[in-house]
């Protein structure tokens, strides 16, 4: 929940101690009433005023049942409770605003400060002096007119007066006072009062309201110093360093507006508890599994300890241990240290038990996501740490309201998620030129008579709408907060394309080598399922890795010229001529698998070898060529080897997904950072089972929308590095 407008509408004055009396009692005492009226909380604070027996209490009482009207009516207007007649409900972003106002903001002076010139700002006001901004942040001189012979001292068992009126302008000091060590724009009325009367005996009125006046000056012209304010001609001016400096500070710590699970508590130990606060707190993004499993440790030494001496003794090795591995053994698990987090058993002597401090250092977590996001780790990695954080926070959000953690992840994230979605956009504007592109190239005139003959268009033309069909539902996945949906979709689409690169590549090699449309194979362009089914259980028929090829064209190569020792170079630039000029007809001789040996159920294509052979020639004489042979010598001794070895009618290999991706990545000599198998088997991480891969809930990590718009970044990249080589590689 953003605060800005809020704050731009309502006057810091409601931090003043009878204003915040007020929204205190809103949010604490009428909590169990549906609805309440003006005058229930007069009621409220007409009983305190009479009940509590302490002075400055029933003073702040007094002073609270003048505003009431006036806080009522802001606190509607800006819809923080809602009216239906004499009746008011508090709304649930009421709490929200309260609980911000009293943890970011009342304890600050910078931020009160900051509030009260946004507040200004927000009125049109670009200039100012600092009784404008003093206006905003302290009582009236009336009201410290009136507060003076209402002080009070608390000496020998019973209040005693502190002023005593000397004259209608000045005052005695009876009884001597000490005030706070608080700076002066945090204290209350009174202690503001008291301040100036520690000074001497005697005072005129007009001269304590003076000093106070000059300690606020002093404070709020520090502030705005602080705040990077020019001032020129008795004037304070607006500048956007200032703006800036001053809308950070409105958002509070960081570590009250970084969302969470739940807290994690502690029962009836004897030894130790969970300090409040952060320490006690299950952050977004924070390793929470380790918090736990650190806590489990305390408690079975706890178990163990004699005496509190020992427990503590045990306990700052257990903490001590925990630090390291933070350290040091983070490195093994994610690649990456967690030192922004350290763990210390705390010791104070007003605490009748030890406490557990969980220190985060915020600054460092914060630049620690931004950097893990875009680190060169597997995914798989990455989400064993996001795991980490998040897998014992479904108990903790079943205690508590989900949808504030969801709410919260999607504020943090917008910025990323905005990004994620112009990273999908620039994707499907790039597959629009890939597919003008191909257009333009297939409209030339020698690609006419091809396509002509062949009567076919490339797969990968036909693919691309399908890309970018399930590029644009990749932005509803993450609309709905499901990022890890996504990898499993992106993995589709590096799967589609490269079936589709390896038909072209194949395809194209045959047509160029005058291959005939009326018995041209492509069994790999539409691939059935019944295929699949009718030879999963034959292992000879399927290729599963680019191995078995690479073993084939070897055993081709040995059989031309038998005897012949080839050199380990000789062999690899034969072996590496084939790879390249392989075609469809070659590409089924080499893997193809006699079709006798199967029952055929119609749906298994067969081809006859004669004709293969005739077009297959052709390759080996292209093979010969880029080796610097005599092309017809070389393609009879191949095809005399090859029709030994053919069975009259084969039956193609079904290649798994992992032989085509790496057929295509070869054939395209793709950026081995960014080669097609390595990426596709990264997403396979999400089809399984495993346990890290759970989200759990939408909307549970920021950081996970981090490394999505970096992995989206990757994922262009690799697209368009494919694309322009199939291009170059097919059509050039």
């Amino acid at each position: 929940m953003k605060y800005e407008n809020i704050l731009s509408k309502l006057s810091p004055k409601v931090l003043l101690d009878h204003y915040w009396m007020i929204l205190d009692l809103i949010e604490w005492e009428l909590y169990m009433a549906p609805e309440f009226t003006v005058d229930d909380i007069l009621k409220h604070l007409s009983e305190k005023q009479s009940r509590i027996d302490y002075p400055y209490y029933r003073r702040k009482c007094i002073k609270a049942q003048k505003v009431v009207e006036e806080v009522i009516t802001q606190l509607t207007e800006l819809e923080l409770i809602e009216r239906a007649n004499e009746y008011f409900t508090k709304r649930k972003r009421y709490s929200e605003f309260f609980y911000f106002l009293k943890k970011n903001i009342k304890d600050s002076v910078t931020r009160k400060v900051s509030w009260a010139v946004w507040y200004l700002y927000s009125k049109c006001v670009n200039s100012f002096t600092t009784l404008q901004v003093i206006e905003e942040l302290s009582y009236s001189d009336e009201d410290y007119r009136e507060e003076l012979e209402h002080l009070r001292v608390w000496k020998n068992g019973k209040w005693l007066p502190v002023l005593k009126r000397k004259n209608c302008c000045s005052w005695l000091l009876l009884n001597e006072v000490q005030s706070s060590k608080k700076p002066v724009l945090l204290k209350d009325l009174p202690e503001r009062l008291f301040t100036i009367l520690e000074l001497k005996k005697e005072f005129s009125e007009d001269e304590i309201i003076q000093k106070v006046r000059e300690l606020e000056k002093k404070a709020v012209e520090r502030s705005l110093r602080k705040l990077k304010l020019e001032f020129k001609d008795g004037y304070w001016q607006i500048n956007d360093v200032a703006l800036s400096k001053i809308r950070e500070n409105l958002k509070g710590e960081k570590s009250l507006n970084w969302p969470f699970f739940g807290n994690i508590i502690v029962r009836d130990n004897p030894y130790f508890k969970m300090l409040r606060g952060s320490s006690c707190t299950a952050y977004v993004d924070a390793p929470n599994q380790i918090v736990e499993e650190l806590i489990r440790e305390l408690i079975a030494v706890s178990r163990e300890s004699k005496n509190d001496e020992d427990f503590y003794t045990k306990a700052c090795e257990v903490a001590e241990h925990y630090n390291i591995l933070l350290k040091k053994d983070a490195i093994r698990y994610f690649k990456y240290k967690l030192d922004w987090l350290h763990f210390r058993i705390y010791d104070h002597p007003f605490m009748s038990k030890y406490g557990v401090k969980v220190n985060i250092n915020w600054n460092s977590f914060m630049d620690f996501l931004e950097s893990f996001s875009k680190a060169r780790i597997p995914l798989w990695i990455k989400y064993r740490y996001i795991s980490l954080c998040r897998h014992s926070s479904l108990k903790l959000v079943l205690r508590g309201e989900l949808e504030r953690t969801q709410e919260a992840v999607k504020e943090i994230s917008m910025n990323d998620r905005v990004e994620i979605r112009r990273g999908f956009d620039e994707i499907i504007s790039y597959l629009e030129t890939v597919k003008n592109q191909l257009m333009r190239i297939l409209q030339r005139k020698a690609w006419k008579d091809v396509l002509r003959r062949v009567q076919v268009e490339p797969t990968v033309l036909l693919y691309l709408p399908e890309i970018v069909s399930m590029i644009k539902a990749l932005n509803n996945l993450v609309d709905n907060g499901a990022a890890p949906s996504c990898y499993r979709e992106m993995r589709k689409i590096l799967e589609g394309l490269a079936w589709a690169i390896f038909d072209d590549i194949l395809l194209f090699r045959s047509v160029r080598r005058g291959a005939e449309a009326d018995w041209l194979p492509r069994p790999y362009r539409y691939v059935s399922k019944e295929w699949y089914e009718s030879i999963r259980q034959k292992k000879e028929f399927t290729v599963h890795n680019l191995g078995i090829l690479n073993k084939k064209i070897r055993e081709l190569i040995n059989a031309i010229e038998e005897g012949r020792n080839w050199s380990k170079k000789e062999l690899e630039m034969v072996e590496r001529a084939i790879f390249e000029n392989l075609s469809y007809p070659s590409f089924l001789l080499i893997l193809g698998e006699d079709a006798g040996l199967i029952k055929n159920t119609g749906f298994v294509p067969v081809y006859d070898a004669p004709l293969l052979l005739t077009t297959a020639r052709e390759d080996f004489k292209e093979v010969a060529k880029s080796l610097g042979l005599m092309p017809d010598d070389f393609a009879d001794k191949v095809m005399k080897v090859l029709e030994k070895t053919t069975p009259p009618a084969i039956v193609p290999p079904y290649p798994s997904n992992d032989f085509v991706l790496a057929f295509v990545d070869k054939t395209l000599s793709t950026d081995p950072q960014k080669k097609l198998q390595k990426k596709y088997n990264e997403y396979s991480f999400f089809i399984h089972s495993y346990f890290t891969s759970w989200y759990i809930f939408p909307f549970s990590s920021v950081l996970e929308f981090k490394i999505l718009k970096y992995e989206i970044t990757t994922f262009l990249q690799m697209i368009n590095e494919i694309l322009r080589r199939y291009i170059h590689k097919c059509y050039q």
